[in-house]
Formats: structure tokens, C-alpha cells, sequence
């Protein structure tokens, strides 16, 4: 049978087997304190949100129940990776709403990024969102 080899490196032996790309979503938040607006931290499987602002302070997520309706791909038991990329002179501290908790380190310095994983659970009528902080680098 033969094997068919992708630029990623990726083997398809199997004429049964699939391939899913995985396309990661590019946000913007430029603002001061306050909720992140619908779609800046939900969307893919890899979120990458550039924070901007000088002063952005305490950036509290939408409730998990407006983070489930953004994303028609949500399901309990979803997870996903958010990157916060700060470019801005402030330091962004990530809060959770109503039925969101952050857990880890929930700041991100100028020049820094910070990965968060997202899980998702509960049910859909009431879904709960845990973000929690996995690691930090140097901004670009």
C-alpha cells in the first residue's frame, strides 16, 4: 500500500485514516480594564490574543455561558490552548467571570506571553470554564 507523506511529516498508512488541520485564530485586545469582547479568547484550538493597550489592568473573561455561545464548536469536555502575547507597557491580569475560574499565574508582563489551558466542562445549559496558567516566554 502506499504511504503518503505530508510536509507537516505526518503518515497516512490507511486509506481509513484522516487528518484534521489544526488552524489557529489570531485576536486583538486593545483596551483598558474591563470584559473581553465575544470571540477574543474562544474560536479554535489554539487562540492567540495580542494585548496591546498601555494600560490594560484586570481584563475579566465573559461568563462561561457567553464564552460557550461564542464558539458554536463548544462542547463539554473540549479543551484548548490560549496564548496571551502583550505587547503593550502594561501588565494584563486575566480574571473569570461568572462561572470562569483562572487558575495559575493569571498575569502577563510587557513582552511576555503566557499559555493558558482551557477545559471546558459541565453541560452544555450550564458550562464551566477553568483557565489555567501552563507556561511563559519572551515576547517577540
Amino acid at each position: 500500500m502506499p504511504t503518503n507523506l505530508f510536509p507537516t511529516g505526518v503518515r497516512l498508512t490507511d486509506p481509513a485514516d484522516t487528518l484534521t488541520l489544526v488552524h489557529p485564530v489570531l485576536t486583538s485586545l486593545n483596551q483598558t480594564a474591563g470584559t473581553i469582547p465575544a470571540g477574543v479568547i474562544t474560536g479554535g484550538p489554539i487562540v492567540y490574543c495580542v494585548q496591546s493597550n498601555a494600560t490594560p489592568g484586570t481584563q475579566t473573561t465573559r461568563t462561561a455561558a457567553q464564552l460557550y455561545a461564542d464558539d458554536p464548536t463548544s462542547y463539554p469536555g473540549q479543551n484548548y490552548t490560549l496564548r496571551i502575547i502583550n505587547t503593550g507597557a502594561g501588565t494584563i491580569t486575566l480574571a473569570g467571570g461568572t462561572g470562569v475560574t483562572v487558575a495559575g499565574t493569571a498575569t502577563v508582563a510587557t513582552n511576555i506571553t503566557r499559555d493558558y489551558i482551557i477545559v471546558v466542562t459541565g453541560t452544555a445549559g450550564a458550562p464551566v470554564y477553568t483557565i489555567t496558567s501552563v507556561g511563559s516566554g519572551v515576547s517577540p
